[in-house]
């Protein structure tokens, strides 16, 4: 993880996180929005199926990390969505 440099101590304690206070809005914004059948993300996802999976894939860690208590190798399965 990257350090801050000498003199650089960060955010200020007490100050706003900027990247909460954006998400709190889009949170808002898509709770109002779920009220209209005509705008709800089910509908959004029904008209464009393929936004909404490339949308919410976005969403979803690019990383896992998997942890084996007994030492044994994970067998792990990719598997094409697309077909």
């Amino acid at each position: 993880m990257a350090k801050f440099q000498k003199g650089n101590s960060g955010r200020k304690k007490g100050s706003k996180n900027k990247f909460t206070s954006l998400k709190d809005a889009y949170t808002s914004v898509f709770v109002k929005l779920q009220k209209d059948p005509k705008s709800s993300l089910a509908a959004i996802a029904k008209d464009d199926p393929k936004w909404f999976y490339d949308t919410y894939a976005k969403t979803l860690p690019r990383e896992v990390a998997l942890a084996n208590k007994n030492d044994e190798p994970l067998q792990i399965e990719i598997v094409d969505a697309k077909k």
